[in-house]
């Protein structure tokens, strides 16, 4: 587990040096004639920022909620660290987000992760494990799943994403939750999305949470704006 968390936390520090180790090799390069070895760095260094989509909406309770999902990635050679992140607030005095940064090679379906909740008092989990691309894509056209623990507990989260034709998409998010100490607590979402324009999609979602026996469900209704 130490080796893991090694991992996991090298990966965050790379991921942020990114743009300083970038702009260094690129003054180098200047200065330096002797530049081969900084311009082979250079062309082994790519990065991307997905901005994957936001969203605006109103539960049945007419609370607003504003959420935004990102992808990242930073390649070396054939080496890859990845971030995923969801941070959603109610722009007054609640937030939370799920931050899953990664670690593996290129094209590999299965990757080590780190899973991190925060609150708007700071992150209160953390868990470590894989995340998986492909058992996804044999039931749905996109879509993760994520097996994660810790000295606590273990979670078990998937998500699935589906063309249902007409314009319409379905997508399904869940996670289990199981602590030592026999307590069990999941989450549920189903979304139905409508394609408006090529960019702008309308929304409908449950969302149903289950812990210690208490059943929280909220209804919503938004638009999302994607790239």
């Amino acid at each position: 587990m130490n080796l893991l968390k090694k991992m996991i936390y090298t990966g965050l520090i790379i991921t942020n040096l990114y743009s300083p180790m970038k702009a260094i090799a690129q003054n180098n390069y200047m200065q330096d004639n002797d530049n081969t070895k900084i311009e082979k760095v250079e062309k082994s260094l790519e990065g991307k920022i997905n901005f994957a989509s936001l969203e605006a909406s109103l539960t049945h309770k007419v609370n607003p909620r504003i959420r935004g999902i990102m992808n990242s990635s930073i390649n070396y050679k054939n080496i890859e660290l990845g971030y995923w992140g969801l941070h959603e607030t109610d722009g007054k005095n609640w937030y939370f987000s799920r931050s899953v940064p990664t670690i593996g090679t290129k094209d590999a379906k299965t990757k080590i992760c780190a899973v991190l909740k925060t609150d708007q008092k700071g992150i209160f989990d953390i868990k470590y494990g894989i995340r998986n691309t492909s058992l996804p894509s044999r039931i749905a056209d996109y879509g993760w799943t994520t097996l994660s623990g810790n000295k606590k507990g273990v979670e078990l989260a998937f998500f699935l994403g589906k063309n249902l034709g007409n314009g319409f998409s379905g997508e399904i998010f869940n996670a289990t939750n199981i602590n030592y100490n026999k307590k069990v607590n999941n989450y549920s979402e189903l979304q139905i999305n409508e394609q408006i324009t090529k960019h702008i999609k309308g929304f409908g979602r449950i969302e149903l949470g289950i812990n210690n026996q208490t059943t929280n469900t909220n209804y919503l209704l938004g638009i999302s704006i994607s790239k």
